[in-house]
């Protein structure tokens, strides 16, 4: 099952279907989508089926089911913690992080507890997008009576496409490579109170470039709050921003400051095993303490003056390291175990 694109499963679901489709395969990959697909999407250009249950609703604990075994699978792939009480078919899952486990409402953490539990303690395989994700998940699992090796298979990263950079930055009033900018949303773990109080603290000591933070509303002084951006208007932030900033308290894999990294801007982020994980080949990323709102504070003062991008070597790494092919090969492999047909 497939959210809408724009969402970060689907987009993890499109890239592994572009990659799937390059590989010679002994069986064919069939998508089920939701009305609200777009209409230009890659996955309608593929086997697939329209689902009459919007993607993440609760109806598909009851309904979904029916329209998986009417499919009459051999194998079907939950890309999501979505979860089901039981399975028409054998089945595989991926899960990309437990945040709702820790900063969820009671509603989600028992759905994590109930649901999500069961299905991964029967599935024929538990697939994370990051090593250090799956640690977690391993963990939480055994903390649950359930010891089980996890599969591996990770995000990719791609440059965002093309567009008019300077209408970007003229409709937001920024000047090219002079601002910060952030991309998160308002949600408690990603820390952005945080870090419009140390960029507040280091206004207040001397003149700075904007801060750009991608959540709605209006912020303190200096801060441009842009709301929702879409993918052209985030490539042209991201390749003129002075420097990235993340501060996020956890993080499954954490695509934005990889993103941002592999347009040029150097990510500032948060010291969390993930981000020095999945951005370990890039030299020039900075790390800090993400409770320490002084030492975020000095260093938007430090990169006032900053001016430097990520070198071609950095963003090579991420290319080979972050890349469709590699989420594809990674899947088809842990598909062709789930099948039997290793060897084929």
């Amino acid at each position: 099952m497939v959210g809408p694109e724009g969402h970060g499963i689907a987009l993890y679901v499109t890239q592994m279907a572009e990659g799937l489709q390059k590989l010679d395969l002994p069986y064919e990959p069939f998508y089920l989508i939701p009305s609200d697909c777009p209409r230009d999407s890659l996955l309608r250009t593929l086997p697939h089926s329209e689902s009459a249950i919007p993607f993440l609703q609760k109806r598909e604990i009851l309904k979904l089911a029916k329209e998986i075994r009417q499919l009459n699978a051999a194998l079907y792939h939950t890309t999501s913690f979505s979860s089901l009480l039981r399975y028409p078919c054998p089945y595989l899952q991926t899960v990309h992080d437990l945040n709702h486990l820790h900063y969820g409402n009671a509603a989600q953490k028992i759905y994590y507890r109930t649901f999500l539990l069961g299905s991964l303690k029967k599935a024929k395989a538990v697939v994370s997008v990051s090593k250090t994700a799956g640690l977690e998940i391993k963990g939480w699992l055994l903390s649950h009576g359930c010891d089980r090796e996890l599969e591996f298979a990770p995000n990719a990263i791609e440059t965002f496409p093309a567009a008019d950079d300077n209408a970007v930055l003229h409709r937001f009033g920024l000047e090219a490579g002079n601002f910060f900018f952030a991309l998160a949303s308002a949600k408690p773990h990603k820390n952005l109170a945080l870090l419009e109080r140390a960029y507040s603290a280091a206004l207040a000591s001397r003149s700075l470039p904007p801060l750009v933070v991608s959540i709605p509303g209006q912020g303190p002084h200096g801060v441009v709050r842009t709301g929702p951006l879409a993918s052209a208007d985030l490539g042209a932030l991201l390749r003129n921003c002075k420097a990235f900033y993340y501060p996020s308290v956890y993080e499954g894999f954490g695509r934005p400051p990889v993103e941002a990294a592999l347009t040029g801007a150097v990510p500032v982020v948060s010291s969390i095993s993930v981000h020095r994980e999945v951005l370990e080949g890039v030299a020039e990323t900075v790390y800090l303490d993400p409770a320490a709102v002084s030492l975020w504070k000095e260093s938007f003062l430090r990169m006032a003056n900053f001016s430097e991008k990520t070198s071609e070597k950095s963003r090579q790494w991420i290319r080979d390291t972050w890349s469709i092919e590699r989420l594809a090969k990674a899947m088809d492999e842990i598909y062709r175990k789930c099948l039997g047909l290793h060897g084929s």
